[in-house]
């Protein structure tokens, strides 16, 4: 009997270290996929604004291309906990298709420099709040306007429904001048 404990407690033992080994080898693989996702990030174009969207929400700027930083794209995937380049490029298509379908701008913007919007993704069903700033060419490292995404996050419709009761955002009229 002495003799079936002694062999049962070495398979336990075995059998912890060899899950022990398992799992450390995923988390492993994980961390690698993880790290080759945020080094083969830069600088990415998300779209270029058309003129009537650019006066609907009062965005006066030499440049219509709207760009998120590598650094920025780096924060989404360790927020969001994704591990491959697909999934920051479905962040990055989310963020098109927002900005594309802006349907409304903040009434009143609190921070210089920023406009704060709204926009629908179909893909996701769901509205993204964006905010899009302004780096003028006398601040700029190109010595050109730039407009990069601030941040963006998922704009619930119960939050949507409550800031646009409030006022704090208003819808847009692609035809606003």
């Amino acid at each position: 009997m002495r003799v079936q404990n002694q062999v049962a407690v070495h398979h336990s033992a075995r059998l912890h270290q060899v899950n022990s080994h398992h799992i450390a080898v995923q988390n492993a693989s994980h961390m690698r996929r993880q790290m080759a996702a945020l080094q083969s990030l830069v600088d990415r174009v998300i779209i270029v604004l058309d003129e009537s969207m650019m006066r609907s929400i009062k965005l006066e700027a030499s440049t219509r291309t709207v760009v998120i930083s590598a650094s920025q794209q780096r924060h989404i995937i360790d927020r969001r906990q994704i591990s491959s380049q697909k999934d920051a490029d479905i962040c990055a298509y989310r963020l098109t298709e927002a900005l594309s379908d802006i349907r409304y701008k903040r009434k009143e913007q609190k921070i210089p420099y920023c406009w704060e919007v709204v926009g629908f993704t179909n893909s996701a069903n769901r509205y993204v709040r964006v905010v899009i700033k302004l780096i003028p060419k006398d601040r700029s490292v190109s010595h050109k306007d730039e407009l990069w995404i601030r941040t963006a996050c998922p704009a619930g419709d119960k939050n949507l429904k409550k800031w646009l009761l409030k006022g704090v955002f208003v819808g847009i009229d692609i035809g606003e001048a």
